[in-house]
C-alpha cells in the first residue's frame, strides 16, 4: 500500500489531468465545472468526499465505495464516496471528508490523506465537491451508519484498468429526466454522475504507470 500512496502523492502534487481527464466519463452535453462556477448566479455549497484506499482480504489495493439507500432526494440510491457538506465547525474540507467517512462508515482507524482530485461541481444540488485520496495499511472494520449506507462496496483498485467495465447507459435525474452516460460496472452496480467523473480523473493518473508497474 505504501507504494501506491507514494506513487498517488507523487501524481497528485503535480499538474492534474482534470477536465481532459473528467469529460471521459462524463455526459456528452454536460458543461465543465469552471463553466458552471464562471456563471452560477448563487454561491456552491461546499462539500468534500473521500477515496478511501486499503488493503483487501487478499492484500491487494481496495477503494471504498457506498451505494445510498433509497430516499427522496438528489442522490437517492447511487453509487458514491463517502462525503458530504462542509458543516460550520469543520475548519477545512479534509476535515470534512474525515468526518463525513467516520460516520458514515464507522471506521476509526489511522488514515493518511494522499492528495487531491480536481474539484466536480453538481447542478442539481448546487453543490462542489472536492475529492480527497487518503489510505490506510490496516484492512478497516466497518460499522455503516444504516441512513446514511445502503452498503459497503469493497472494489478492488484493478477494475479500473478493465476497459471492460466502461458503459453507456440511460440514467433519470433528479429532475425526472433522462441523461445518457458513460458508467463503470462494478460486481452489477452501476457508477455514473460524480463518482464516476471523479474515478476517470484517477483512472487516468493511475494508467500513468501504476497499472503497467505491477506494484503492489
Amino acid at each position: 500500500m505504501h507504494r501506491l500512496a507514494n506513487y498517488l502523492k507523487i501524481h497528485l502534487a503535480g499538474e492534474l489531468p482534470g477536465q481532459d481527464a473528467q469529460k471521459l466519463m462524463a455526459p456528452a452535453n454536460r458543461v465543465a465545472t469552471a463553466e458552471y462556477l464562471k456563471n452560477l448566479s448563487v454561491k456552491p455549497r461546499l462539500s468534500a468526499v473521500m477515496l478511501l484506499l486499503f488493503p483487501g482480504i487478499d492484500k491487494i489495493p481496495n477503494i471504498l465505495l457506498i451505494e445510498r439507500p433509497k430516499y427522496e432526494g438528489v442522490h437517492s440510491g447511487q453509487i458514491a464516496f463517502p462525503g458530504g457538506k462542509k458543516d460550520e465547525t469543520d475548519s477545512s474540507l479534509i476535515e470534512t471528508a474525515l468526518r463525513e467517512m467516520r460516520e458514515e462508515t464507522g471506521y476509526h482507524g489511522p488514515v493518511e490523506i494522499i492528495g487531491q482530485l480536481s474539484d466536480v461541481y453538481i447542478p442539481p444540488s448546487n453543490f462542489l465537491v472536492s475529492p480527497f485520496v487518503a489510505y490506510t495499511e490496516i484492512r478497516p472494520t466497518w460499522n455503516p451508519a444504516p441512513r446514511e449506507v445502503a452498503s459497503l462496496i469493497e472494489a478492488p483498485l484493478e477494475f479500473l484498468n478493465n476497459d471492460t467495465c466502461v458503459y453507456e447507459g440511460e440514467f433519470i435525474t433528479s429532475g425526472n429526466y433522462k441523461v445518457k452516460a458513460p458508467y463503470f460496472l462494478y460486481e452489477g452496480y452501476k457508477i455514473w454522475g460524480a463518482t464516476a467523473i471523479i474515478l476517470s480523473e484517477l483512472r487516468v493518473i493511475l494508467r500513468k504507470g501504476w497499472f503497467t508497474s505491477n506494484k503492489l
